[in-house]
């Protein structure tokens, strides 16, 4: 099998996560009126202010970049490290969905899927560290 062809094939996941996180940024950095207006959001444009969708956006975009570009050129550290941030930004956004229908009694299915997508994430995480545990090398 080609190099470049197994490689993404055995890094899917994590382009997968990265697009996703881009694409999300994406949304938010074209469409300011979905953070603001959107009562889906209303929660976090209130608590984070006027540069809420600015800098939510900006840090999609960049992290999501850059996991892409450290997938594809194997930095692991810094796959690493974006792995992290994003999975804890997707986090706060789900926490924040969820405190909405809480304690506002506003209720918005969002919570589930923005929850499902770092879930998913550190599934992957964790079933590849406990393979390099039981699998001999």
């Amino acid at each position: 099998m080609n190099k470049k062809l197994y490689h993404v094939l055995s890094h899917w996941t994590s382009y997968t996560f990265a697009v996703t996180s881009f694409g999300y940024g994406l949304m938010l950095f074209f469409n300011p009126s979905l953070f603001f207006y959107n009562e889906s959001y209303w929660f976090l444009s209130n608590t984070l202010g006027v540069i809420g969708h600015v800098v939510f956006s900006i840090l999609f975009l960049s992290l999501g970049s850059l996991k892409i570009l450290a997938t594809t050129f194997s930095w692991n550290r810094v796959r690493e490290y974006t792995f992290y941030i994003l999975v804890s930004l997707w986090l706060i956004i789900s926490i924040s969905f969820l405190i909405q229908w809480v304690f506002y009694d506003f209720v918005n299915a969002g919570w589930w899927f923005t929850l499902a997508i770092p879930a998913f994430a550190l599934n992957i995480r964790i079933s590849a560290v406990v393979a390099k545990w039981i699998l001999p090398k």
